[in-house]
């Protein structure tokens, strides 16, 4: 997935919208930080998609990966070290963090629908995240998705 340019700037309040997701929390937690509602955060994510180019119905993690691959985030520092992780994992990680629908992460991944959700929750245990969000946000920080890396070389396994 391409970040776009953005031809607008990101408002205040999307900016600090932006910096909670990149910190892992959800719309509602969220919603709590900045003392708003739910449906106005809520708004906030729909509004930073549309500026990205991301679907309109990713999940959070989607939203993060492209938020920190345009730099409109910082990545906090990960809280553990990184953990040893095959290339095969590693092409699952980038697949799901670029793709909204399942198919299209087993495309990117070189597998079959019905092996991601076990894959990712391989690499959720191998990482020791609660959720893809905190994994994408953690494999930021250990320099495992960086922007413009493309997914290992084609064939590897």
């Amino acid at each position: 997935m391409a970040t776009k340019v953005l031809p607008v700037p990101l408002s205040q309040s999307q900016q600090r919208t932006a910096e909670l997701f990149v910190r892992g929390l959800s719309i509602p937690q969220a919603a709590s930080v900045l003392g708003l509602s739910p449906r106005t955060v809520a708004g906030h994510a729909g509004s930073l998609r549309i500026k990205l180019g991301v679907p309109a119905r990713c999940g959070l993690h989607v939203l993060v990966y492209a938020l920190i691959g345009a730099g409109l985030a910082t990545v906090p520092a990960p809280d553990r070290a990184a953990p040893s992780l095959g290339r095969t994992q590693l092409r699952l990680l980038r697949a799901a963090a670029e793709h909204a629908r399942l198919t299209d992460v087993a495309r990117a991944a070189k597998t079959q629908p019905t092996q991601v959700a076990a894959g990712i929750e391989e690499l959720l245990q191998a990482t020791d995240a609660e959720d893809l969000t905190q994994l994408v946000i953690l494999a930021h920080g250990w320099g495992l998705l960086t922007p413009g890396q493309r997914a290992l070389s084609a064939g590897r396994a």
